[in-house]
């Protein structure tokens, strides 16, 4: 049985996934920027620029440098909106679901998936600095 102690820790997990995911997309648009020849100065303002920008507008920069192939673009753009899934829906979705042993089986099999198409994006960004781990293990 789920517990809401399991819930929250793998809300947790798929949060850091999101946030891996965003530093990833920096990294990835700040290494493309160093291999044109830039300057450390203008890196260093751009990645200062950067990390304020929303998953979209660092997804569109990404699509813009023609970095990645078609697939991870498309594992990113998955990921984007699951994170914002994560972040604006799902406590709305489930609602009172986290009061009852089925409710929170749905909310933990909700987070399993949402982790796994972010952390999956995640690890194909990293591949892009040739940087290769592991896919998720199944809870």
């Amino acid at each position: 049985m789920v517990t809401l102690d399991t819930v929250y820790w793998k809300f947790g997990y798929a949060s850091e996934a999101a946030q891996l995911l965003e530093v990833e997309l920096v990294n990835v648009l700040i290494e493309y920027e160093m291999k044109q020849g830039k300057d450390i100065p203008a890196l260093k303002k751009q990645f200062l620029e950067m990390d304020k920008f929303t998953l979209g507008r660092l997804n569109k920069a990404l699509q813009s440098k023609s970095v990645a192939d078609i697939d991870t673009l498309q594992h990113v753009s998955a990921a984007i909106k699951a994170r914002n899934y994560l972040a604006h829906e799902f406590y709305c979705k489930h609602n009172f679901g986290r009061n009852t042993p089925e409710g929170r089986q749905k909310m933990f099999d909700d987070l399993k998936n949402i982790h796994q198409i972010i952390f999956e994006a995640y690890r194909r960004l990293l591949r892009l600095s040739n940087i290769e781990i592991p896919p998720l293990e199944h809870d």
